[in-house]
């Protein structure tokens, strides 16, 4: 399903940088520089959650929403109402244990996967 020229999904309102890209407005760029790492506040988000609460998509909008996922192809191994276990919510960010860790003990004839110095005879030449 396709919009219209000049449909508007968010309830009527039209975004500020509809039509605007960094090349063509620098009001648009320094704007996508500035947000670049930044973090916002706990009551800067409180504020619009405040704002977004009661908010629902059109049902056309939900269409079109679903329409570009499918041709997307995107499939996400998360489900809608089902929540993670606890034994890996407390997961969601940690670096894993060995990420930098040198382990010479494990390398090149140690290691259990070695093949004996196979190598390639591109590589060799």
């Amino acid at each position: 399903m396709k919009f219209k020229k000049g449909h508007k999904i968010n309830n009527g309102r039209e975004p500020w940088n509809k039509g605007l890209t960094k090349k063509t407005s620098k009001r648009v760029a320094r704007y996508s520089k500035a947000m670049i790492g930044n973090k916002l506040s706990k009551e800067t988000i409180d504020k619009i959650r405040e704002s977004r609460k009661g908010f629902k998509h059109t049902e056309e909008t939900r269409i079109y929403l679903g329409g570009v996922l499918k041709k997307a192809g995107v499939k996400t191994r998360f489900k809608k109402g089902v929540s993670n276990s606890l034994k890996t919510e407390f997961k969601k960010g940690q670096v894993p244990w060995n990420i930098g860790i040198h382990m010479p003990q494990i390398q090149g004839e140690n290691h259990p996967n070695w093949k004996g110095g196979a190598t390639n005879k591109n590589e060799i030449l």
